[in-house]
C-alpha cells in the first residue's frame, strides 16, 4: 500500500472516532463555501453583461481578469462543498454506528 492510502485510512479512522473534529472541519468548510460563493451568480452575470456591452474595452480594463477570479472562486466553493459533504457522510456513519464504507 502507498503512503497516501495509509494516510487517508488513518485520517478517516481518526475522524470516525472524533465527531467534534469533523464538526469543526465542516464549520470551516461551510464558512469558506459561503465566503467564496456569496453573490457569485450576480457577479458572473454583471461581468458577462459588461463584456457584452463594452467588448474589448471592458476586457482591456480588467473584465477578463475579473471573470477568471470569479471562476477561481467558484472552483474553491466547490472544494469547500465537497469537504463539507465528506464531513456529513462521516458524521452520519458515526451516528448510525456503521463506520466508513467505500
Amino acid at each position: 500500500m502507498g503512503a497516501g492510502i495509509l494516510m487517508k485510512q488513518s485520517l478517516i479512522a481518526y475522524l470516525l472516532v472524533s465527531p467534534l473534529t469533523v464538526l469543526c472541519i465542516m464549520t470551516v468548510s461551510f464558512l469558506g463555501f459561503g465566503y467564496f460563493s456569496v453573490n457569485l451568480f450576480l457577479l458572473f452575470k454583471a461581468n458577462i453583461d459588461l463584456i457584452n456591452q463594452f467588448g474589448a474595452v471592458a476586457i482591456r480594463e480588467g473584465a477578463a481578469e475579473q471573470l477568471f477570479i470569479l471562476l477561481w472562486h467558484a472552483f474553491i466553493s466547490v472544494i469547500f462543498y465537497v469537504i463539507w459533504k465528506i464531513g456529513e457522510r462521516l458524521l452520519v456513519d458515526w451516528a448510525v454506528g456503521k463506520g466508513f464504507t467505500d
